[in-house]
């Protein structure tokens, strides 16, 4: 009895939950999107290091050498050849070497801190919770200059 009446009651569940969790994950991503992209409009590379690194991730996608990055054919160890691979992705997709592209990845790679932060929260304390902490991270001027670099 007890069996037939948990299947009886799956049949009635009200799916209207899921269209708001799928519209608030729109809406999260709709945000993060313009804020970033807003962040690296008309961007171009500062006098720190930016153009160092693009350099490197497109000397990287030229000799196809993925393990090793190389600043003018010398290697250059001083950061981990991991931190390129996002650059270099994009690079290799697009076949264009520019600031938008080099500080496009370091946003998509944002996002997915903000993704990661909304699952993690909504793990910890609902939909709800997961949504606001994910709101407040991309919304944070710390975290945005961060991305957009």
């Amino acid at each position: 009895m007890t069996g037939e009446k948990i299947f009886a009651d799956s049949d009635t569940i009200n799916h209207s939950d899921d269209n708001v969790s799928y519209l608030n994950r729109f809406l999260l991503l709709l945000f993060a999107l313009t804020v970033g992209f807003g962040s690296i409009a008309g961007s171009t590379f500062s006098r720190h290091d930016e153009s160092r690194v693009a350099g490197i991730a497109w000397e990287m996608v030229i000799e196809k050498n993925y393990v090793v990055p190389r600043l003018n054919g010398n290697p250059f160890l001083e950061y981990p050849s991991l931190g390129y691979i996002p650059a270099v992705m994009l690079f290799k997709l697009t076949g264009i070497k520019s600031p938008f592209v080099a500080h496009l990845s370091s946003v998509l790679m944002g996002m997915g801190t903000v993704f990661i932060t909304f699952l993690l929260g909504r793990y910890l304390g609902g939909e709800k919770t997961g949504l606001i902490a994910a709101l407040f991270l991309q919304a944070t001027i710390g975290f945005i200059s961060l991305n957009s670099t």
